[in-house]
């Protein structure tokens, strides 16, 4: 079974839509669509039956206002509220222009990954609406709120499995596609906002932990792929989308070419 595994990365989602968009264009689908934070809300559109085409032009007019709405409660509660900002207008509209309301009406099995605050725990939700799974997923503390499901307080699941790789394996994956989207900002950045501090603490503890989630059983084949655009790009900046969205789309297809020329050219990792 051939598995898209899509993670986090916050702006830097765009990423993986222009790697879809190589892998559409050259034929090549997917069984099961595992997805976490950003990569989810990717993931459902996907797997709801959008194309990377039709999911490039909503990224492209994205901007942070967009996507974070400010928390007005904050001024009236202080430290007691949740947030400091709700989502925006064009995030709430990207789950409602999915078509579908629950994960058992979409065209290709998704499973959405979001992190239990009390534990620290993977949740795993592939089941039931979309709606609040995916706010659960993409929930990065103190920018937005948690959500609660099944009587758990769930946020972004980049903190529990960035790149979850093993989740697409216990479904029974035998072959792996994903591309990174580093979440910390690049030492040039200039970090002069709340924002973006608690933005690149998010980002440093979950870069820090990715790799050991990217493992796969023996005689599974992972393809995990970089772009190195996304090093210079904070996970709060929507202006660079549409490089990112190239700069992955050429990277994919450079790889594909090589597939086709010179047999797997992957990193295979795995563990006992």
């Amino acid at each position: 079974m051939r598995y898209l595994v899509l993670c986090g990365g916050g702006s830097r989602g765009a990423i993986e839509v222009g790697f879809a968009k190589a892998l559409w264009e050259r034929g090549v689908r997917f069984d099961g669509i595992v997805g976490s934070s950003v990569g989810a809300l990717n993931g459902a559109f996907l797997a709801a039956g959008g194309s990377p085409e039709q999911l490039a032009d909503i990224w492209r007019t994205l901007r942070f206002k967009d996507v974070f709405r400010f928390n007005w409660r904050l001024l009236v509660r202080g430290v007691r509220a949740r947030s400091m900002f709700t989502l925006g207008r064009s995030l709430r509209s990207l789950i409602d222009r999915l078509g579908v309301r629950r994960f058992e009406q979409l065209s290709i099995p998704l499973a959405v990954v979001a992190t239990d605050l009390a534990t620290g725990a993977a949740v795993v939700i592939d089941k039931g609406s979309l709606a609040p799974a995916l706010a659960a997923s993409v929930a990065i503390p103190g920018l937005l709120s948690p959500v609660v499901l099944g009587g758990r307080c769930l946020v972004d699941g980049s903190l529990s499995a960035d790149l979850p790789v093993a989740e697409a394996v216990r479904r029974g994956a035998s072959e792996i596609w994903a591309m990174r989207c580093a979440c910390c900002a690049s030492p040039k950045y200039r970090f002069d906002s709340l924002t973006s501090i608690i933005a690149q603490v998010f980002g440093l503890a979950v870069d820090r932990t990715r790799r050991e989630a990217e493992v796969a059983r023996p005689g599974v084949v992972a393809r995990v792929w970089s772009v190195e655009a996304e090093l210079d790009v904070s996970s709060l900046d929507f202006s660079a989308t549409a490089a990112l969205i190239t700069a992955a789309y050429e990277e994919t297809s450079r790889r594909l070419d090589r597939l086709g020329l010179a047999g797997m050219d992957v990193a295979t990792v795995a563990v006992p």
